[in-house]
């Protein structure tokens, strides 16, 4: 075997090998995006979880409002509404309400 033909064979078998991690790593990321799609964003989430503590302090004195709150909470927790929704929907009501959130 001269040297032309050992080059050719070793840059085969170096493709091969790179094709391979290649494929493992396009495996691994697929499943990684796979068991990411529930998850919630977490600045979303926090974001959320302030309204609804204003809410509460401001809805304690409106039974309204309270209501209202409780029947959005209540479909969160039961998943009646995804977190996107549920924040819209609180946006509104601070909206409504007037509150600042600072």
């Amino acid at each position: 075997m001269d040297f032309n033909t050992g080059c050719l064979v070793g840059f085969i078998i170096i493709m091969g090998w790179l094709y391979l991690v290649s494929k493992h790593r396009r495996k691994m990321n697929e499943e990684i995006i796979s068991n990411n799609n529930n998850v919630v964003p977490l600045m979303m989430q926090k974001a959320t979880l302030t309204k609804v503590t204003r809410l509460k302090q401001v809805a304690e004195h409106d039974d309204e409002a309270n209501e209202h709150l409780e029947k959005l909470i209540n479909a969160y927790k039961t998943n009646q509404i995804n977190i996107q929704e549920y924040n819209y929907k609180l946006d509104k009501m601070v909206t409504r309400l007037e509150i600042d959130l600072v």
